[in-house]
């Protein structure tokens, strides 16, 4: 009895990690698209890095206040989150500039393309901190 328990509490983990990647990945493509139309704009007047970083960190405060009131909803802390999803953001901004460097500087990438390739790699190492790391305290929660 113990053992089936285990499996079913193991599944429930499996089966939530999963919901919450999808609620975080629909929140994502919503932070992405964000990001992407402010960068195409912010681009036609200014340096692509400072767009960058102008767009990434709007998407930040956007998916921060979607991701806690919905994918992470349950958990409790919410200034400690805060700190931490933003600490993450911070991280992969720096992540993203330096791609977008590279794509553009070392290959000669357009900056839209470049853009377009960094977002996936950098959104999952975000969800994987900020599942295991930021709102790591909600496992126990849900």
């Amino acid at each position: 009895m113990n053992a089936l328990k285990r499996i079913l509490e193991h599944d429930s983990i499996h089966v939530r990690t999963l919901s919450q990647m999808v609620l975080y990945g629909i929140i994502g493509l919503i932070g992405s698209g964000f990001d992407l139309a402010m960068f195409s704009l912010l681009t036609l007047c200014m340096w692509p890095i400072l767009a960058n970083t102008l767009s990434v960190g709007a998407s930040i405060v956007l998916s921060y206040i979607l991701n806690s009131q919905i994918t992470f909803s349950r958990f409790k802390h919410a200034r400690f989150a805060a700190l931490r999803f933003f600490t993450v953001g911070i991280f992969g901004l720096v992540l993203s500039n330096v791609l977008l460097v590279l794509l553009m500087r070392s290959l000669g990438w357009p900056e839209i393309w470049s853009k377009v390739v960094t977002i996936p790699a950098i959104a999952l190492i975000q969800f994987l901190l900020n599942k295991f790391w930021t709102f790591k305290r909600a496992r126990a929660l849900t």
